[in-house]
């Protein structure tokens, strides 16, 4: 891990600790073990950085990322991490699993046939933003309120999460919670909504359609599904959760502990071995 260790524990311009700084081409630091790494990166500014083709699990923490390019990376929960600036920087074909972004600021940034999925975001700001061919699935604004902990780029704002002066083409957004999620003189062109609650969301203009579902009985579905290719349709755990989803969706439940309907005693133990396993990889979307 050249760069990697050159990089833990300092602060400062990345281009001057790694001896590149009279270079004035696009620095390419993907020649190392980011997919190992566990580290904690911060105090840092990327200048016309380059990172591709692999793996983050790394964590950037009160770094700044300017002009710096980020091509076919995955990341699970790692990446954004905290308290980080990024402007003029393009996100394309980045595929981001267990997303936050805690008191992130990205200004003029490009994100091109980029995947977000359950992406918890808390004091964020998108400002001047292009999103093309995306997909956003799984969003859901933190509302943990600490006046110790606030993005002072937001200070103006009643969102948690700001898209301001952002444009959205091709994009979808899945199964979203926008409550607290701000949407600021932003341009939408062939932008779906599927299954999303936009309960509490804070905008200057309706760019969805009518929701036929919402995140939470989406969810349900996707899991009656599960069980009923595990178990089949005549199993106890199907029944059970065929009874649940019905309450819910009537209102006679309001409760959004669903698995508690499996483990009633009703459920042979051998129909949920057979779920157990894929179960939370479904959950896995949903940001509860």
């Amino acid at each position: 891990m050249v760069i990697i260790d050159r990089l833990i524990g300092k602060n400062g311009d990345v281009r001057t600790l790694l001896g590149k700084k009279n270079s004035t081409e696009l620095l390419d630091i993907s020649d190392d073990a980011w997919a190992d790494s566990l580290e904690i990166l911060g105090g840092l500014r990327f200048l016309r950085v380059r990172l591709a083709e692999t793996e983050i699990t790394a964590n950037f923490v009160n770094c700044t990322f300017e002009s710096s390019e980020f091509q076919r990376l995955h990341a699970s929960a790692h990446f954004w991490a905290g308290e980080n600036h990024w402007q003029n920087c393009l996100f394309d074909s980045v595929t981001l699993e267990e997303a936050i972004s805690p008191l992130n600021t990205f200004l003029n940034c490009r994100f091109n046939r980029t995947t977000i999925t359950n992406y918890k975001a808390y004091q964020t700001l998108f400002d001047g933003c292009l999103f093309e061919d995306c997909q956003i699935a799984g969003l859901r604004a933190e509302l943990v309120t600490n006046r110790n902990h606030q993005n002072p780029d937001l200070s103006m704002a009643r969102a948690n999460l700001q898209f301001r002066n952002c444009t959205f083409n091709a994009t979808r957004f899945e199964e979203c919670f926008f409550e607290k999620v701000g949407f600021e003189k932003c341009f939408y062109e062939a932008v779906q909504a599927h299954a999303c609650d936009f309960s509490g969301v804070i905008t200057d203009q309706k760019w969805w359609g009518d929701q036929i579902s919402d995140p939470f009985t989406m969810l349900l579905m996707k899991v009656l599904e599960l069980i009923h290719d595990r178990c089949g349709e005549q199993s106890a755990a199907y029944s059970a959760m065929q009874n649940y989803l019905l309450d819910y969706k009537t209102g006679r439940t309001r409760s959004q502990d669903f698995s508690a309907c499996l483990y009633t005693g009703k459920v042979p133990d051998e129909e949920l071995d057979r779920i157990e396993d894929e179960l939370p990889k479904v959950m896995a979307k949903y940001p509860f």
